[in-house]
Parts: structure tokens; sequence; C-alpha cells
């Protein structure tokens, strides 16, 4: 392939187009799908400040996030898009949010995501 080319994967991620690549790749996209836990409601009222803290000192890892919530408009988790070089880094971000140190979220999923299309919410 030469290194004008641009060739995407199954999932419309790019591939690697090789060391003539004149622009640099994306970093990977990590999914974390958290579920709240029990007393949830109390336990983001007590960390909600600090975990939007961290939020901002790390904004550049963040592609999106926001909460989860059911049809009566109640918080049960959060979706967070995290920009990272691997699924180690993008763990260690995660690992030290509020959410996590304070127990509102009882189980994490993460999984890698790969966007082919749509629009990113921009604030």
């Amino acid at each position: 392939m030469r290194s004008s080319e641009v060739m995407f994967n199954d999932f419309g991620g790019l591939l690697d187009p090789g060391a003539g690549c004149a622009y640099p790749l994306p970093m990977a996209l990590f999914c974390f799908y958290c579920r709240d836990g029990e007393h949830s409601d109390k336990l983001r009222a007590i960390h909600k400040r600090a975990q939007r803290e961290f939020m901002a000192q790390h904004t550049d890892n963040y592609a999106v996030a926001g909460p989860l919530m059911n049809d009566k408009g109640d918080f049960v988790g959060s979706v967070l898009i995290i920009e990272a070089e691997d699924e180690a880094a993008a763990r260690a971000t995660v690992n030290d949010d509020p959410y996590v140190t304070g127990g509102v979220w009882q189980s994490i999923r993460v999984d890698r995501f790969e966007p082919v299309r749509g629009r990113w919410k921009e604030t």
C-alpha cells in the first residue's frame, strides 16, 4: 500500500497505512459501561463535585461521557468513551474516578469501541 492511501477495517476504523504516513493515527476508543450500585443516589451526591473535577483534569481522555437513566429519570449508571493508547491506559484513567473509588458504580464493563457513523456532542 502506498503511504497516500487510506484503508479502513471492517468497522470503519483506520488501518495503519505504513511508515510513510504523514498524519498521526487516532488513539483507540474504549467504552466503559458503568452500572450503579446500592445507595448510588446518595453516593453520587457525595462524590459528584470531585468526579466533575476529575473529569475536567482528564478532559483530553474523554471522547464523550454521561449518565444512563431509567424511564423515570433516575440515574442507573454512566457511559464513558475513553481515548487512550490501549485498554490498560484507559482503565488507569477510570480506576481513579471518584465514582469508582467512592463506590457509586457496582460494575464496569469495558470494550474497545470502533465508531462507524454519528455525531459527537460538543459543548
